[in-house]
């Protein structure tokens, strides 16, 4: 067992000395001396990640929803703040048919405009393909916010950004590799799932997409995903 750390934990994030095997949590400056890729390491972190005041902040949904972003926001409150989309209302959103249960719109933007609104993101981790849509209840504002990660995985391994939200969120996933909690003061549902992209000539079977969606619980979208959560729950507990 290593007895030193030269590590430092500086404006937030850890510089690491080359030859460390501590175990450093990326999110504060909790460290420990058993290596993460041991049982007792991975059992060490799992304990103190549940209770880290970092990882309660990231997960916050107050950090996530900032500016103008909140549930019931108009189409032009979100264009507002991609200034050099220009002019832009309802009328030019696409529908988004998968919902029955009303008109729902949509507002497509890639990922690697969004740094500014969720820099809880881990951009580090992301491609050119991965985005994020808006979805609207026409007439009544944001409904939902659904992130798409492209991701390469093969057939029994866990998608290393469903595995980090599931953390960060402290999600159980199901057999289905789904997981959602509504947070305690009820506002908001917080949804995790993961699915296999179809084979094609540019995408080959061990590609996943995970996707993270924060819904609305007044009128979640029936478009075929679970939304249901079995009772209110902390997503800091």
């Amino acid at each position: 067992m290593a007895t030193t750390c030269s590590c430092e934990w500086k404006a937030k994030e850890w510089v690491h000395d080359s030859y460390c095997r501590w175990t450093h949590c990326r999110m504060c400056s909790w460290h420990h001396p058993l290596d993460l890729d041991t049982d007792a390491g991975f059992d060490e972190f799992t304990e103190h990640f549940a209770h880290c005041r970092g990882r309660q902040r990231h997960a916050s949904v107050e950090n996530w929803f900032k500016n103008n972003i909140s549930f019931g926001a108009s189409v032009q409150d979100i264009v507002s703040l991609f200034p050099e989309r220009g002019p832009f209302n309802e009328k030019h959103c696409p529908t988004a048919y998968e919902v029955e249960n009303y008109h729902c719109i949509y507002l497509w933007l890639p990922l690697s405009k969004l740094r500014e609104l969720f820099p809880s993101l881990p951009y580090e981790w992301s491609n050119s393909e991965d985005s994020c849509c808006f979805y609207f209840e026409q007439g009544f504002g944001l409904r939902m916010i659904s992130f798409e990660f492209h991701e390469d995985a093969l057939p029994g391994e866990l998608p290393a950004l469903l595995a980090y939200f599931a953390w960060l969120f402290q999600l159980p996933l199901d057999d289905n590799l789904e997981g959602r909690r509504r947070i305690e003061d009820g506002s908001c549902i917080v949804s995790l799932g993961m699915s296999r992209k179809q084979e094609s000539k540019h995408h080959y079977d061990n590609q996943m997409l995970t996707t993270l969606e924060f819904v609305d619980p007044r009128n979640p979208p029936q478009n075929g995903r679970n939304y249901t959560c079995p009772e209110a729950s902390d997503l800091n507990d």
